[in-house]
């Protein structure tokens, strides 16, 4: 049987990961443009990001409070269509409050864009949902690594940043249309946060999804760190060798380890623990990290933060590996939980960078960044310890 046979993917989620993987990296691409033009201290470039961030945490609370109960299809057309909004407004506004508030607008709505593919996927392939989710992901990978290259062409060819914001909202209407008329499976249930599963997931294991929670903010604050802020390391590094096009597609390098990486993530789980698998990738990321920061060279600095991005790739899978061992009816709310943690890191970690480069420098800044990994290499290993992550709870 044809690996198209044997999943069921609405093609229209290709289309949605894609768009929603190209509208969560660009900020990274044109942070310098945004903070020159305004003014911003790196601070003020931060909070951005977490105001992207913030967007994408509330979004996570209102489809399981909210929004869960409706079809799919129906959360995803609103979702378009407030990250469509979103975008067109980052492209228009003058004010700087108001920018903040249209990039929370964007992160609630690209979120979803985001997050409820692999949700609906996983409803219509139980059983054999990994493969599916395989395949989606390559198309929010396609969308990940192609964002910071239009990005870069654009600004490189005299480009507005703001154009850049416009043709990703354009790309969005022409997505919300797409999803308007195109029938997909009635798909209702949604919501894996709710009253009754938040009350049962407190009598089970509570320290267990905490702490994996606690490591799950302090990974995904560190990737998100490195997608908002590895362009303007490299601008501000290399100021007379690297052009903005140049310095965004080591962002899509850095991704392009990431996603290689996780393609052979399965093998690695399947043969050696998770915990152990998470904790060596954080150590050697840590290495590649001061190797790429403390060289002199731009070349040289573009292979280890490619290879960065390969070391971290295996973090996330290893973390929500620890789902399944809960019981079936709990583990997609222990995914949700993991996923809220973790952008719950992306609100506060890349305003750590941000701030340590208004004070110390932006390398430094970006050295920065191995604490959050370090740490959560010290929680996963001290669980193990504790035997927390021995057993499948029953």
């Amino acid at each position: 049987m044809s690996e198209r046979e044997k999943n069921n993917i609405p093609p229209v989620l290709f289309a949605v990961s894609a768009v929603g993987g190209a509208v969560m990296i660009v900020l990274g691409p044109t942070l310098d443009a945004i903070i020159g033009e305004y003014g911003l201290s790196k601070t003020g470039g931060a909070l951005l990001s977490t105001a992207y961030f913030f967007g994408s945490l509330l979004s996570i609370v209102a489809v399981n409070l909210v929004l869960g109960k409706r079809r799919a299809d129906k959360v995803l057309a609103l979702a378009a269509v407030l990250t469509g909004v979103g975008l067109a407004m980052i492209a228009g506004v003058g004010a700087y409050g108001v920018l903040l508030f249209s990039f929370a607008l964007t992160g609630f709505g690209n979120i979803i864009l985001t997050m409820l593919p692999g949700m609906v996927v996983i409803r219509l392939n139980s059983g054999r949902s990994q493969s599916a989710l395989n395949i989606l992901y390559s198309f929010y990978a396609l969308g990940v690594l192609s964002g910071p290259i239009y990005a870069g062409l654009l600004q490189d060819a005299g480009i507005s940043w703001r154009t850049v914001y416009l043709g990703l909202a354009i790309c969005v209407a022409v997505l919300y249309l797409v999803v308007l008329y195109t029938k997909m499976p009635p798909i209702d249930d949604l919501a894996d946060l709710d009253s009754k599963r938040m009350g049962e997931l407190a009598q089970t294991r509570p320290a267990l999804w905490g702490w994996l929670a606690v490591a799950m903010l302090l990974y995904v604050g560190a990737e998100s760190a490195m997608n908002v802020w590895i362009p303007s390391y490299l601008l501000s590094s290399f100021p007379d060798g690297v052009s903005i096009g140049r310095a965004s597609r080591v962002l899509t390098y850095f991704w392009v380890g990431m996603t290689l990486g996780r393609i052979g993530c399965g093998t690695l789980l399947a043969r050696t623990r998770p915990c152990v698998v998470a904790a060596v990738l954080a150590v050697v990321s840590i290495g590649f990290q001061l190797a790429a920061l403390l060289s002199g060279s731009l070349l040289t600095g573009e292979v280890f933060l490619a290879l960065i991005g390969l070391a971290y790739s295996g973090i996330f899978p290893c973390l929500t590996s620890y789902a399944q061992d809960f019981p079936d009816r709990l583990s997609g709310s222990v995914f949700s939980l993991l996923v809220a943690a973790g952008m719950m890191g992306g609100v506060i970690v890349p305003l750590q960078v941000g701030a340590v480069a208004d004070a110390l420098g932006l390398r430094i800044a970006m050295l920065s960044v191995a604490v959050p990994v370090a740490l959560m290499a010290v929680v996963v290993l001290v669980m193990r310890s504790r035997g927390m992550l021995e057993e499948r709870i029953e």
